[in-house]
């Protein structure tokens, strides 16, 4: 396969491509993962109206997941064991709950709180060989998308 420069591809063709992929492959049958590290990516289309995949590679299986449009947390699963994801999940449960306004602002103060649970297992992770480097926040009103990256080191 040649090797490909991003900057040289445009973000809406990859889009519709890997949307008109996944929306032809309820199990991607044709597509061999083997070999490629673990990974979950979240696909969202808002044309005409919001939906979202999530594309998990558990190392063994793939899955595509069209997912219902509501708060969610994700955490990695190379990092994280079950239980630990378990109690992330509740944590931003429990702080869903709380918020009388869902915003991005309050999103990402979520995301940045490291006094929940340990340093090991918070929101902002800090372990001995990996942490919390980045949070990334995509928001979509009428039609405007931005992405808000924030670099954490």
């Amino acid at each position: 396969m040649p090797y490909v420069q991003l900057s040289n591809l445009d973000f809406a063709d990859i889009k519709t491509a890997l949307k008109e992929y996944l929306r032809s492959q309820g199990e991607f049958t044709d597509f061999d993962f083997e070999g490629i590290e673990p990974f979950t990516i979240i696909l969202a289309d808002w044309n005409p109206n919001l939906t979202t995949y999530e594309l998990v590679w558990d190392g063994k299986k793939k899955h595509l997941i069209n997912m219902n449009q509501e708060p969610r947390i994700w955490s990695s699963s190379t990092l994280y064991t079950k239980e630990e994801k378990a109690l992330r999940e509740k944590w931003f449960n429990d702080w869903l709950i709380k918020q009388e306004e869902f915003n991005q602002e309050k999103i990402l103060k979520f995301h940045h709180n490291s006094d929940l649970g340990t340093k090991e297992n918070s929101p902002k992770m800090k372990r001995w060989y990996v942490e919390t480097v980045s949070v990334t926040s995509v928001k979509k009103e009428a039609s405007e998308t931005t992405m808000n990256y924030q670099n954490l080191l």
